[in-house]
């Protein structure tokens, strides 16, 4: 098994509402050994096993090693899926059939069904999968490490199952109101009320996610695209070091009321390409791309998911060669965690021009202008030219 956390993947961030009291190792083996791994080997029926082992032992009987600080746990999921192959059930079916020279009543393809599973489930190994979920008790965020939603599903009921807890997940919505709190920006609690922009000057705009503040994430990105454009990718960021934001060779767009189809650019340089300008002059905005990002000494590459906010094809920053396991782990731990929160702190950035009074009036016009493809006149505190008509 692997004894360190992975340097590349992808995870979603999330939240709970409620106390995780993990703060002694024995508690949280107890809590853990609860609602640990249990083998399915030698079930005789198709069944499902989801439960908590340890990153350095896969059998869940037990759990060192998760505390990689004071505050900060790694804790790892074990999935098994016991399912007879599909291929077969199908021969079985057919010989059955092929023996009694007609066709198989409900009645008897059930008792074929049982019959095999009976024979053969026991003896078939079950498909095993691990998710590692990492948890900042001091920051109130975990990430896990998993894509699909049933797997990612799976892993919310088990913690909420385990902790007593609530299990959220941190979308556009979520983020924006975490951020009206933490950053002590009141007017960023109006996110509920945020409805899709309709940039002027550019065609009709996507509103397919509009009800689930979804189109807050492919807007930040369509206007971090901007920046970099404008600007030259240079954020300041307050307690961090300088961050520098580059768009690499991935671009998605999310379709419009017109255009229901989505539409990829990669390799090369796809944001100077004469698609991408076509796109956005019709009103695309960005639902994906491909970033990379610096902060001090330190890059990360990774694939920005904006709808949910969620972090895909991850590369973290390069391990120190000299250091012992324990220590890459934790390092690789607090590097993806420092990613989600540096891309929080922009989007933060972001909201809070977004939800400004005068968004429409000065901001949204002069991005509308750049969509477009003309020259930006822009001075502070004055209309952008090509301003909402």
């Amino acid at each position: 098994m692997t004894t360190t956390i992975r340097r590349g993947g992808s995870m979603t961030a999330f939240t709970w509402t409620g106390n995780i009291a993990a703060n002694e190792e024995m508690d949280l083996a107890r809590a853990l050994a609860q609602h640990r791994f249990r083998s399915i080997d030698t079930a005789a029926s198709e069944e499902v096993s989801v439960g908590w082992c340890s990153p350095s032992d896969p059998t869940g009987d037990t759990f060192d090693g998760m505390h990689l600080a004071a505050s900060l746990l790694w804790l790892r999921v074990r999935i098994d899926r016991k399912k007879l192959p599909a291929v077969e059930m199908q021969k079985a079916l057919a010989n059955a059939a092929r023996s009694r020279g007609r066709p198989l009543s409900a009645r008897e393809r059930r008792e074929v069904k049982d019959s095999l599973n009976e024979a053969l489930l026991p003896r078939l190994l079950p498909r095993s999968a691990f998710v590692d979920v990492l948890v900042d008790m001091h920051n109130g965020v975990g990430a896990v490490f998993a894509t699909g939603q049933s797997t990612r599903e799976a892993v919310a009921k088990l913690i909420d199952e385990t902790f007593g807890v609530k299990y959220a997940p941190l979308g556009p919505l979520e983020l924006g109101a975490r951020a009206a709190v933490q950053d002590q920006f009141p007017h960023l609690a109006g996110i509920e009320r945020a409805t899709c922009t309709i940039f002027p000057g550019t065609g009709p705009h996507q509103t397919e996610v509009a009800t689930s503040h979804e189109f807050l994430g492919c807007e930040f990105l369509t206007w971090l695209l901007w920046k970099v454009e404008d600007d030259g990718g240079d954020f300041a960021i307050p307690t961090f070091d300088p961050v520098g934001l580059a768009f690499d060779d991935l671009l998605v767009f999310a379709p419009t009321r017109s255009e229901e189809h989505r539409m990829a650019l990669r390799r090369g340089l796809p944001t100077k390409s004469s698609e991408a300008r076509a796109a956005l002059r019709r009103g695309h905005l960005l639902s994906r791309a491909r970033l990379i990002l610096a902060e001090g000494v330190r890059q990360w590459t990774f694939t920005l998911d904006a709808d949910r906010m969620a972090l895909a094809s991850v590369r973290l920053p390069d391990d120190d060669e000299d250091a012992a396991p324990e220590d890459v782990s934790h390092d690789r731990a607090v590097n993806w965690l420092l990613l989600h929160q540096i891309v929080t702190r922009l989007y933060a950035q972001f909201l809070r021009v977004r939800l400004a009074e005068d968004w429409l009036r000065l901001e949204a016009p002069a991005m509308a202008v750049w969509m477009r493809g003309e020259p930006v006149v822009w001075m502070r505190g004055e209309p952008a030219q090509g301003g909402a008509s």
